[in-house]
């Protein structure tokens, strides 16, 4: 069904229709790689929306009850490895050519390789051929500093019945351990802020209350 959309509708520099290649399994890299050259055999302008992955423990479930080796990597390293990998062919890939990358991750690592690449291979920060993505709340360090270094960012924001929100979640944190790492930078960062919003708000009450007590200048 994606595919169809983006041969339907993906006609101009920038993709309409984004498919998502999930890292997290084995095939991740090969396929992303046979994707991209049927849609530059079509004249397609092509874009991936790169993510680990999402539901690890059910597919090795399914994969064990099939009696087939698991599709998903063995281990979170090799899954990283992949996902920065996938990521690096296709900025590769758009540099110079039609195409577009959503990353959608909250791994720091991840975050400054591709924008180092995105400056190697010259993608400029107005190009609209590569975006960040992650959940309201989660890596807010890295989203405020990808932005202020002019990369488009968006935040997306999951609702609905608790009982599946959370598992929602939780499949988020499993995913990428990254994220915990993160989420303590945020912690450190909002805590810095508030110490120095406190010694501002307090240092200019301190100085209103010394200048009522300083001689007035007479006219």
């Amino acid at each position: 069904m994606t595919y169809w959309a983006c041969v339907k509708y993906n006609e101009a520099e920038r993709p309409m229709i984004y498919g998502t290649i999930q890292a997290y399994l084995k095939d991740a890299g090969e396929r992303m790689c046979l994707t991209k050259k049927a849609a530059d055999k079509m004249g397609l302008p092509v874009g991936f929306k790169l993510v680990r992955g999402a539901y690890m423990s059910s597919e090795r479930k399914l994969a064990r009850s099939l009696g087939v080796e698991s599709p998903i990597h063995n281990n979170i390293n090799d899954t990283h490895d992949c996902f920065n990998g996938c990521a690096t062919f296709m900025l590769d890939e758009v540099s110079n050519r039609p195409g577009g990358l959503i990353l959608a991750t909250h791994n720091l690592h991840s975050g400054k390789l591709v924008a180092q690449k995105a400056g190697e291979y010259g993608i400029t920060k107005d190009s609209n051929k590569l975006e960040f993505a992650s959940l309201y709340g989660m890596a807010e360090a890295m989203t405020f500093g990808l932005r202020n270094a002019g990369f488009s960012v968006s935040k997306y924001l999951p609702f609905g019945p608790v009982d599946q929100i959370m598992p929602y979640l939780l499949r988020r944190a499993e995913e990428n351990k990254g994220m915990l790492s993160s989420s303590n930078l945020d912690r450190q960062l909002m805590m810095k802020e508030l110490k120095r919003r406190t010694k501002a708000h307090f240092g200019r009450g301190v100085t209103e209350s010394e200048n009522q007590f300083k001689p007035q200048a007479t006219p």
